[in-house]
């Protein structure tokens, strides 16, 4: 039988790019980023709406009638749901990283912005539980749970940038701010923490959840909520300290590029290009028909 998957896969993407294109508060989000101007508020924004658009082109396209005996194959979720969710992580670290820099930037830290890599193994567990029966039992993993994988990329990161600063000898606060009308265990977790007081749950979301997660460095500065400017805090025999910290940090670590980094870098290239040759084409298309 002739794989299916290719072309699935091209159609999935099309329809992935043209919503990811004419997504207008996308585009105002990223203006925040490219501007330097963002949070990890903003971040988590991006990540939603990258995986939402994703989880549509997914459910709209992967259906029962097109499936042999209306399920999905292993190989054909592999094909479809590995470069594309590949694809969305990657174009959320690009978010992540910048906004990381322009933070760590303001605050006056001289750390590199770190990124979380992909997680293969928790990809490789939304194929599992698609191809385990009938598509119309297990559709609703193209939904919601492609949704947070996503999301999870961008709370990943930021988790990952709290760790390696308090490392550093900076000390984090982070802020879980619950979003509209949240369930009690949403509403347990909402708070300010400095770092290694925070609940453990902290980082995690249910179903659906739009939670925002952020942090503030906490390395001896404090921020003006207004204007956005970083004002001294501790003394400058402390800050000294932890300047001297960080230049240890950063000389002592091992800066090692390990397969998956040349992976994503690959991968990050091709959203870029494939991204701007489809709003080309789809220009010529409004062109054509005018």
């Amino acid at each position: 039988m002739e794989d299916m998957a290719p072309e699935l896969l091209q159609t999935i993407r099309l329809a992935w790019q043209k919503a990811l294109i004419s997504d207008a508060e996308l585009r105002s989000l990223t203006k925040r980023i490219t501007e330097g101007k963002a949070t990890y508020k903003e971040v988590e924004d991006i990540a939603y709406r990258v995986g939402k658009d994703l989880s549509k082109a997914l459910v709209g396209n992967i259906t029962s009638d097109i499936m042999p005996d209306g399920h999905v194959p292993q190989n054909v979720a592999e094909k479809i749901l590995q470069p594309t969710l590949r694809e969305a992580h990657a174009m959320v670290i690009e978010a992540a990283t910048k906004t990381q820099e322009a933070m760590n930037k303001a605050a006056g830290i001289g750390l590199k912005a770190q990124a979380a890599e992909f997680d293969a193994e928790k990809a490789q567990g939304l194929v599992y539980k698609l191809t385990n029966g009938l598509l119309e039992d297990t559709g609703w993993i193209l939904d919601a749970p492609v949704t947070e994988f996503v999301q999870s990329s961008a709370d990943r990161t930021m988790k990952k940038n709290v760790d390696f600063q308090a490392r550093a000898g900076l000390h984090p606060i982070i802020t879980r701010e619950a979003e509209g009308k949240c369930c009690k265990w949403c509403s347990n977790l909402e708070g300010s923490y400095e770092y290694g007081d925070e609940p453990k749950d902290i980082y995690r979301r249910h179903r659906r959840c739009r939670c925002v997660v952020d942090y503030r460095p906490g390395n001896g500065k404090r921020q003006n909520v207004w204007s956005k400017e970083w004002h001294e805090d501790a003394q400058p025999e402390a800050i000294e300290a932890r300047k001297r910290r960080i230049e240890e940090l950063g000389r002592s670590k091992k800066r090692r590029r390990k397969k998956n980094c040349f992976q994503e870098e690959f991968v990050l290239k091709q959203v870029r290009w494939i991204l701007k040759n489809t709003e080309r084409q789809l220009s010529y298309g409004i062109r054509s028909r005018n």
